[in-house]
C-alpha cells in the first residue's frame, strides 16, 4: 500500500513539527506513507518550513507558492493542483489533513484503509453532525469534514478540479459543504468513516479538550500539543487503548508516547 498524507498549510510552522512528531511514533503509516506539505504563503518562514517537514521521517515534498485562491477554497485549490503528482506517483491514498489535525493512534484509520483497499469506495469521508458548530442560525446540512478525509487518486474521480467554478457560484460555502456537493453530483462512490458523535469540529474537539475515539486531534492550542508531546498528558483525564478507543479515566497516556 502507497500512502500520501497531504498538508495544505498557510501559516503554520509549530503544527507541522508537532504533526510529524506523532506521526513519527506510527507504525504502519510510518513504513507505508509519503508527506507532501503544500504552503499557499510566501511570506513563511521558509527555512523553519523545511527544517520541520524533514522531521518526517519518511519521504518528503513541500511547495511554496504565492498561489491562494482564498480560506475556503484554498486547500482545494492546492489539491487541483498537485493532483497530476498524486497520479504520477501512483498512490492508493491521499489522506488529506490539516497540519493541526494529529494522529495519535493510528489503528482505525489503517483499519479503514484496510478495510477499503479491494472495495470501490474512492471516497472516506465523515458527514458533519448538524449540531457542528459554524455561524448562529447556520445548520451542517450535507457536510462531510475537511479536516480530515482519504480518497484514492484517479484519472475519473478529480472532483478538484473545478473548485474555483463552484467558488465563484458560491463564494461563501463551506469546503465541508464542496467536498459534499461534489462527490454527489460526480457520482463518486465513498464510504463512511467512524469518527464517532464528536467527530472533526464538534465544540471542545477542535478548540483542544479532546482527542476523537478515531485516534485524531484537531487542536487549536499549541501549548496543550507541545505539553502532551512532552509528557504524553492532557488536563482531561482521558485514556486511549490500543484500538484507539477513548476512556474518561485517569491520565491520557497514547501507546505511540
Amino acid at each position: 500500500m502507497k500512502i500520501l498524507l497531504f498538508y495544505p498549510s498557510h501559516r503554520q510552522l509549530d503544527e507541522v513539527k508537532y504533526s510529524s512528531a506523532f506521526f513519527n511514533k506510527t507504525a504502519f503509516l510510518k513504513k507505508n506513507s509519503e508527506v507532501y506539505l503544500h504552503c499557499n504563503n510566501i511570506e513563511i518562514d521558509e527555512s523553519t518550513l523545511k527544517e520541520n517537514v524533514k522531521q518526517f521521517n519518511c519521504k518528503s515534498y513541500i511547495t511554496i507558492t504565492e498561489k491562494n485562491s482564498g480560506y475556503l477554497s484554498g486547500p482545494s485549490e492546492a489539491i487541483s493542483d498537485s493532483y497530476e503528482m498524486f497520479l504520477e506517483n501512483e498512490y492508493d491514498y491521499v489522506i488529506h489533513l490539516h497540519p493541526d489535525v494529529y494522529i495519535l493512534n493510528e489503528t482505525k484509520i489503517v483499519s479503514a484503509l484496510r478495510a477499503n483497499y479491494d472495495e470501490d469506495a474512492d471516497f472516506l469521508v465523515y458527514e458533519l453532525p448538524k449540531t457542528v458548530p459554524w455561524e448562529p442560525g447556520v445548520i451542517r446540512e450535507r457536510q462531510y469534514a475537511f479536516d480530515f478525509f482519504v480518497f484514492k487518486p484517479k484519472e475519473g474521480n478529480n472532483i478538484f478540479k473545478n473548485f474555483d467554478l463552484y467558488w465563484h457560484h458560491y463564494p461563501k460555502q463551506a469546503p465541508e459543504r464542496f467536498l459534499y456537493d461534489m462527490i454527489h453530483e460526480n457520482n463518486c462512490s465513498y464510504a463512511i468513516l467512524d469518527r464517532g458523535p464528536f467527530g472533526s469540529m464538534m465544540e471542545g474537539y477542535r478548540r483542544g479538550s479532546d482527542p476523537e475515539p478515531f485516534g485524531i486531534w484537531h487542536c487549536h492550542d499549541n501549548e496543550k500539543v507541545r505539553r502532551y508531546i512532552e509528557k504524553g498528558t492532557l488536563s482531561r483525564h482521558i485514556t486511549i487503548d490500543v484500538d484507539g478507543n477513548i476512556k474518561t479515566t485517569g491520565n491520557m497516556s497514547s501507546p505511540s508516547f
